[in-house]
């Protein structure tokens, strides 16, 4: 089995858990952690926004091949909405959509 790969499913993990798991086994352990937390860009346009972009997309392509992307991404779903920066790939936008999606899923079941 590979290095971070659990046989359990990542949802039943505990927070507490899959806080280890992510500090442990992350790809990002020892980077500089401004990596993670692009600037934000309020101008519309202009250089501001086209940083924010090209540091967000960095970010999220240091995720790529990270063992515990998907313990990652669990544990930012799991702490209230607004947590700032990158976490298992994605963006504060693309939890708020992860977000909602789960809560509409939850929902209907």
């Amino acid at each position: 089995m590979a290095r971070g790969q659990s046989t359990e499913n990542v949802a039943e993990l505990s927070t507490r858990r899959l806080d280890e798991i992510v500090g442990d086994q992350g790809q990002c352990r020892g980077m500089d952690t401004d990596a993670w937390y692009p600037l934000v860009s309020h101008p519309v346009g202009g250089v501001a926004a086209k940083t924010a972009e090209a540091e967000r997309e960095y970010a999220q392509s240091q995720c790529a091949g990270c063992p515990v992307t998907r313990e990652c991404l669990e544990l930012a779903l799991r702490i209230p909405a607004g947590v700032y920066g990158i976490w298992g790939a994605t963006s504060e936008r693309d939890r708020l959509v992860l977000r909602k999606r789960r809560a509409d899923e939850g929902a209907v079941a």
